[in-house]
């Protein structure tokens, strides 16, 4: 089951559930008018500079990222290809389990925006608000505390700064990207009954040492955790825990994204 929204900060507000993870808002970004990056054959459909419509280009996956500037976030390609979105849970949010197609190759964000990245944007004058983090830690940290509104700034930022169109993904293509094709609740794989828990070796979630400072600073929570251990009470830096199929990290867990 799944409930998110990713700056890309890995951010759009999904269901993409992760019941026992702590997050603040981050944010995700899509990068959808890409032509040749730096050699990488990861052009995407687009629409030209002039406004007008190109034919759909057919592009390969391709399996590594890629940066539009030093200080922008990396992004991952991501194929077109359907896949099952939902479930039919016992949460009404999530249902119905239905088929959807992504026409269109595009590129997402790898990690979490950070606040590194965040901050280029408001020197520049793009971002107006340096949010508080909580005295959780700042740097490679994912930025939180971003209204909607305020994501949508930083990808009207990025779009302006490199000449290419970033906008926020979609709840299916955000879902898509952080499923990867793969076909149980998470991207990770169920482990069966006496096997040792590796959501921990997948995201930052609620795990079983950090269980009395989060009930402490979140009285009246009911999120059992998981039965495996990190070293992340709150947020971590990103990309500390393995990616997923596609190469793309923090899709859960650590904070909620747009």
């Amino acid at each position: 089951m799944m409930v998110k929204a990713k700056i890309i900060y890995n951010i759009v507000f999904l269901k993409l559930s992760r019941a026992v993870m702590i997050k603040r808002f981050s944010f995700g970004i899509i990068f959808v008018s890409l032509v040749l990056a730096g050699g990488c054959a990861s052009a995407f459909e687009l629409d030209s500079a002039s406004g007008g419509k190109k034919p759909p280009v057919k592009v390969p996956y391709v399996p590594h990222g890629f940066k539009d500037c030093g200080q922008c976030p990396a992004v991952m390609v991501a194929p077109a290809g359907s896949f099952i979105m939902g479930a039919n849970s016992r949460f009404k949010y999530e249902r119905p389990a239905h088929k959807v197609t992504i026409r269109r190759t595009f590129a997402i964000g790898k990690r979490e925006v950070t606040f590194n990245e965040w901050e280029v944007c408001v020197k520049e004058g793009g971002c107006g608000n340096n949010p508080d983090d909580h005295k959780w830690g700042r740097g490679e940290r994912p930025v939180v505390n971003i209204k909607f509104e305020e994501a949508k700034d930083y990808v009207r930022w990025l779009s302006k700064k490199t000449g290419r169109k970033y906008r926020l993904p979609t709840e299916a293509e955000w879902e898509y990207a952080a499923r990867a094709m793969t076909k149980s609740p998470r991207y990770w794989p169920e482990r069966s009954e006496g096997e040792q828990e590796i959501a921990c070796k997948y995201a930052n979630v609620f795990d079983t040492k950090n269980v009395e400072q989060i009930r402490s600073s979140y009285p009246g929570a009911t999120w059992e955790p998981f039965k495996c251990e990190d070293e992340f009470p709150f947020t971590a830096p990103v990309g500390q825990f393995q990616a997923n199929d596609w190469k793309l990290q923090d899709m859960l867990g650590n904070v909620w994204e747009w």
